[in-house]
């Protein structure tokens, strides 16, 4: 009996832990609008509300891309915190934490080029809005003396009331 409470207690704690620590992951399931005045991105686009789908699950995290009748899904698996660099190679899109920051990294298809991005996601206090920093880099085969092939810039939407 002594060696089974212990390991009883043990296993408890493990499962506790566990689900500790997926539930304190901020929840960014919902349907988000961008602030066209507080976003850098806004300015790269056509005029047109952009809004965000997004379904997150302890294996996934899903994000619908709504503008006008343009629609564009993407699925990103969960993984470790990852330790190698993401590749601009076209692997898999994958999704990380980092403290209460939701890392999303994959590659897409902008104005005709291949790029590669990470999206870090934080909720404000109140889960109302949630910040978007984006990285995209750009692999066009050349270097040029002090020349970027990155671009950075910081989004921010709207939770839409359910």
């Amino acid at each position: 009996m002594n060696v089974w409470l212990p390991v009883s207690l043990a296993s408890l704690l493990v499962v506790s832990a566990a689900s500790l620590d997926s539930q304190t992951h901020p929840q960014f399931s919902g349907t988000w609008r961008l602030d066209p005045t507080r976003s850098e991105s806004a300015a790269e686009d056509a005029p047109g509300q952009l809004t965000v789908q997004i379904t997150q699950t302890d294996q996934e995290v899903t994000f619908v891309t709504s503008k006008g009748a343009q629609q564009n899904r993407t699925v990103h698996k969960f993984v470790a915190t990852p330790t190698a660099p993401f590749a601009i190679d076209g692997s898999a899109a994958r999704a990380y934490w980092s403290g209460a920051s939701l890392v999303t990294e994959g590659t897409r298809l902008i104005q005709g080029q291949t790029v590669a991005s990470r999206e870090t996601r934080t909720l404000s206090a109140d889960g109302a809005e949630m910040i978007v920093d984006v990285v995209v880099i750009v692999e066009h085969g050349y270097q040029t003396r002090g020349g970027r092939n990155y671009g950075m810039g910081r989004d921010v939407y709207m939770r839409v009331p359910q």
